[in-house]
């Protein structure tokens, strides 16, 4: 499974290919904690922001910098 994550802070952007979701949860904290906005694309073609659950892709948390229970 591939995991797309975007990611666009002011002039940068940043496209990044996992193929896990844990991986792609990981990276995608990094780079919410550096100031990006960022979301995840599942391979189902779901789109996950932060605070949103993952509970669908198995992994049954949050994922954003302040929402991981």
């Amino acid at each position: 499974m591939t995991f797309l994550i975007e990611a666009i802070k002011e002039d940068h952007q940043i496209t990044d290919f996992r193929s896990s979701c844990m991986v792609a949860v990981i990276l995608a904290r990094k780079l919410a904690a550096e100031g990006f906005t960022v979301s995840i694309t599942a391979p189902s073609g779901r789109h996950y922001t932060p605070g949103q659950s993952l509970e669908g892709l198995g992994v049954g948390k949050r994922f954003g910098p302040c929402t991981v229970r």
